[in-house]
């Protein structure tokens, strides 16, 4: 059987990435099977195409919290020609697997995206980023440039103005702050945002954000779902917020996040 073509093993690779990514609690260390499995076959990539190669190179480094060796693998990849936003989104990706939200959202806000360099899957991914952390400066300026360019993502752009017409009221600093915390709290309490959701209400002027969460032991394993435990965890969860924001001296009476266990039965009384 012929060996698979580089494109084949790349995509191979990837995969398992992506799939792993679901595990955010189980670190890929020296001893785990899968780290030496997609090292051996990064390794091949290598041999045969070396931007590509030195790419998967630096997120299996980035999984592995390696971050200056994950930069290094990055800079060789870009130098034989991988795609400069490919690095930028597997850089974030790496940095929000390890729990570093703050520094996300810092390499995001520093992130200069030129969209007549950039294709449509390139402009959706930065669009959802900035989205997951509410910068309606930064989505203000893209809806701008979108305009400007006539690019249409599935209407995306009206998108973006609705969101920003709709939390006008929450300031840029207000919301990155508030949600990098909350991911980060979540992060350290084992809890992994899956899917989220956003409504706002025009009458009561309050804006909604649905989480939905699984729960993780301190081995990485997926914990199912608990009623009881959940409540209990909600209130903390509320009460850092709640905490932090009068910290910080930030407004949050308009911005109303809820958890929702993935497991949840929408025939129980929670969801009432």
């Amino acid at each position: 059987m012929a060996a698979p073509v580089p494109q084949t093993k790349a995509n191979d690779i990837s995969n398992k990435f992506i799939a792993y990514s679901k595990q955010p609690f189980k670190k890929l260390d020296k001893g785990n099977i899968l780290g030496k499995i997609l090292q051996k076959e990064i390794k091949e990539l290598r041999n045969v195409d070396l931007a590509q190669g030195y790419f998967f190179q630096g997120i299996l480094h980035g999984f592995k919290h390696e971050f200056t060796l994950m930069k290094d693998s990055f800079d060789i990849a870009r130098n034989h020609g991988q795609n400069y936003y490919s690095i930028f989104f597997a850089h974030l990706g790496c940095l929000k697997y390890n729990g570093l939200y703050y520094q996300a959202i810092d390499k995001l806000k520093n992130f200069k995206f030129d969209i007549s360099s950039a294709d449509k899957q390139d402009l959706y991914l930065y669009t959802v980023q900035l989205s997951y952390f509410c910068m309606n400066q930064t989505l203000s300026s893209l809806s701008e440039q979108l305009k400007k360019s006539e690019i249409k993502i599935n209407n995306i752009y009206k998108n973006i103005d609705y969101f920003i017409k709709n939390t006008s009221e929450l300031e840029e600093s207000i919301t990155t702050l508030i949600f990098a915390e909350m991911y980060t709290y979540l992060f350290q309490k084992r809890a992994y945002i899956n899917d989220s959701a956003y409504k706002y209400d025009e009458e009561l002027q309050i804006n909604f954000f649905n989480m939905n969460v699984d729960f993780f032991d301190e081995n990485g394993e997926y914990i199912e779902f608990d009623q009881d435990n959940f409540i209990d965890f909600d209130i903390e969860f509320q009460r850092h917020l709640i905490n932090f924001a009068e910290k910080e001296n930030l407004n949050i009476d308009n911005l109303i996040i809820t958890l929702i266990p993935n497991e949840f039965d929408s025939d129980s009384e929670l969801s009432e």
